[in-house]
Formats: C-alpha cells, structure tokens, sequence
C-alpha cells in the first residue's frame, strides 16, 4: 500500500536522519558504537543520551525545524518514538520533547530547562526491545516552530535502572542511557484542515487507471515476493518502475510504503516480515535514483490484511 503526500500538506513528518541536529556532544554512530537496530520506519533514525551517571545532568537533545510554525488556538498531536540502545547498559524512566519559538544555540551537553516540555515516564525504566510511542495532543501558543526531544528531568528526578544482560561498547554506553528516535511528527488535529490539490496540473494516473492525487492510498497489486521471503520477484519490476517514474514526474511528492501479509504465522514474524518487504519496495525506488528523504516505509503485518483469504502475496 502507498500513501503520496506533497510538500506543504497538513502532514508535516520530520524524518530525524534528516532534518534534525543534536544540541549537546556528538552521538555514537548506531550501527557500529551504540547497538544496532531496524529503524521503526524508513531507511534510519538518530539516538541521543538522556542521562549519564557523572552526576552531572548529561544530555543530548534533538532539535527539529517545522515547516511552518504551529497555529495560536490549533490543537496538534505531536509524537515519536523511541528505543533503548541494545548496547546501553543503563535505562530511564523518562523522555520528552518541549516546543520552542527558535532554535537552540547551545555547544555544550547540559540539562535544558524548558517550561514548555512535556515528558512521557514509566513506573519504571524503558528497558523494552521494542519502539515505543510518545504521543501527546499540544494546544499551541502560537508561533512555535521548532520541536525539541531529550529528558527535560534532573539527575535527582530522573529514575534509572543498570541492564545487566547489556554490554557497553564504549565508556559513555557504559555509564549512561542512550535511546534511538524515529519518526517524529507533528498532526494538526483542531481545527480541520482542509486538503486542497492542484486541479490544473497534467493528471497521472496509475496502472488500474485511477488519477493519482496527494493523500490516498492507492494498492500495488502486483508486487510479488519469494516465499516466507523479502526478495523482490522480478514480474514486480514494472508496476515499481511505473512508481519511479511517479516520483521523478512529482519531485516534490513523497511517499509512504506501507507492507502487509497473509494470516498465517505469529503476529511477530509477520509484522518483521512486512517491514522488511516495505524496506525492500524502498530500497529499489534508492536504487532508481529516488531520494531516501522522499521514503518512508512501515509494516503492519497481518494487523490489516488487504485480502480476505490465506495468502502469501504482499501489497505494498
């Protein structure tokens, strides 16, 4: 399943590889210092320290420029995900973000204290395996533009817990928490926006004839993957190759590739199957000269098969 978005849609999705920058030290390379890990969804994330056991208040931020700044009155829901580093050795109960009028223009690895943030916490740790969602609904003051991600908590109110099964790379995952942050976004919930398209423009429609616009769905019916695999097959090539040429006629759409599979299997397989099958959609538009920036990519598993029948083809 794809999901075209245009630049300037209500959908405003900061993908961290991107257009993020860290305030505070230099963070550790994911795949070869701080652990390594799929992303949640796309082809990356970033990761930063929330705490360190030196006592003195470590931190590492993400700073995110929106688009365009938030609307005084509008309610946004603002979320982001998270992971512990499968080489951190220490874990904490909290993480937030704060929503700010400019950036912040700082070098050095201190606590930031914000009175606009807001953090999610545990009852203990966030020790899970697993990505994990932030989600928070923010009435806006107006004119905010930049979102801001890390513990906004103290040494002495921050909690902690040591992972005795981790094994620290480096001196710094030896003594600290360090998270991985992905998909961060920002949706306008209140009030309703109103989708406007460019009814002008040469229309493009896809292979069952349907005019392709910003902000449906549209099925790929003809993708096709080995067995309990993610190898693309090669009958698949002329519907991706129809979806090349979309993207490169519409340089400013983006996409989203969204995998399912059949109801066969645990829930778990399925669903690293399908992200897996999405990754592999994706990186074949790389390969064909599209953009990373302009891809994201989730699996569902069997949570919203896309047929009523035991089957093992995928629509992306």
């Amino acid at each position: 399943m794809i999901f075209f978005y245009q630049d300037g849609a209500p959908r405003i999705k900061a993908h961290p590889t991107i257009i993020i920058n860290v305030v505070g030290a230099t963070t550790t390379f994911h795949s070869i210092g701080a652990g390594q890990s799929n992303a949640h969804s796309g082809m990356g994330y970033a990761g930063i320290y929330t705490w360190s056991n030196n006592g003195k208040n470590y931190r590492e931020y993400i700073q995110v420029e929106l688009p365009t700044p938030l609307k005084r009155g509008a309610k946004y829901r603002v979320e982001f995900f998270f992971k512990l580093s499968s080489y951190s050795v220490f874990a904490t109960d909290r993480i937030g973000f704060a929503l700010s009028d400019s950036l912040f223009n700082r070098s050095d690895d201190k606590l930031i204290k914000h009175t606009n943030s807001f953090t999610t916490t545990n009852t203990t740790p966030f020790t899970s395996d697993k990505w994990q969602a932030a989600t928070t609904e923010y009435s806006a003051k107006g004119g905010e533009r930049v979102l801001v991600i890390g513990n906004f908590s103290d040494d002495r109110t921050t909690h902690h817990e040591k992972i005795d099964k981790h094994t620290g790379k480096s001196f710094m995952l030896s003594a600290s928490a360090y998270y991985y942050i992905d998909d961060v976004s920002i949706v306008q919930t209140w009030p309703p926006i109103e989708v406007k398209t460019d009814s002008t423009s040469d229309a493009i429609t896809w292979t069952d004839g349907r005019k392709i616009e910003p902000n449906e769905i549209f099925i790929l019916k003809n993708i096709q993957f080995g067995y309990d695999s993610f190898e693309l097959l090669d009958m698949s090539f002329a519907e991706l190759d129809k979806l090349v040429t979309v993207m490169n006629e519409k340089p400013d759409w983006s996409v989203e590739l969204a995998g399912h599979t059949d109801d066969r299997g645990s829930d778990d397989y399925n669903l690293e199957l399908s992200q897996n099958r999405a990754r592999e959609v994706g990186q074949y538009l790389v390969a064909h000269g599209i953009d990373t920036t302009r891809i994201q990519t989730k699996g569902f598993g069997k949570q919203y098969p896309l047929v009523n029948r035991v089957d093992e083809d995928l629509a992306v």
